[in-house]
């Protein structure tokens, strides 16, 4: 027997896709939740949803196999497909925020001084923006290429390498700036 952990995502999701085979999908999955769910975290405001976008998103190709296109590349497919999700979620999220605010009483809540943190006092990535953060993320820690940031953030390939080095050139200034 093969072990299914060494053959390519594409095969892997060929092999679910033609023979609903529950070992390749379980591959795909321990390959895929951690970069998908550092993906999901850049891209979904609220915490709580984070995991299950991830879940949808693979529920979704357990569902619907046949929507993989086996001449694409999985990687990039799987985070489109992740990214949309995100997306609806958001949507969703924002659709009930707005139904809750409209209902809700409005109780002002006194907040001592400006409640800011002093800028010595947050983590050097702090100083990265949103998608530059997401990009070092699934770059330094998942070990993603640029081709697949690209796509699971909905930026162009050569944005992703350029908000890597400008990411990595404010991180080093930061760290700098701390003593670090």
């Amino acid at each position: 027997m093969t072990d299914l952990r060494v053959l390519a995502s594409e095969r892997l999701m060929a092999l679910y896709r033609e023979r609903r085979d529950p070992a390749a999908m379980e591959a795909l999955v321990d390959r895929f939740a951690r970069p998908a769910l550092a993906a999901a975290r850049q891209l979904i405001a609220d915490p709580a949803q984070v995991e299950d976008a991830v879940q949808e998103t693979f529920l979704r190709l357990v569902r619907a196999p046949r929507a993989y296109d086996p001449a694409r590349p999985f990687a990039p497919w799987f985070f489109a497909v992740l990214r949309n999700v995100c997306r609806d979620l958001s949507r969703q999220r924002a659709r009930r925020d707005a139904l809750l605010q409209e209902a809700a009483v409005r109780i002002p809540i006194p907040v001592g001084g400006d409640g800011a943190l002093p800028e010595e006092m947050l983590s050097p990535l702090e100083c990265l923006g949103r998608i530059e953060r997401a990009v070092l993320t699934l770059r330094l820690v998942d070990g993603l290429d640029f081709e697949t940031i690209a796509v699971a953030l909905g930026i162009s390939h050569e944005a992703a390498k350029k908000r890597a080095q400008r990411g990595l050139r404010r991180l080093r200034a930061r760290c700098t700036a701390l003593g670090t």
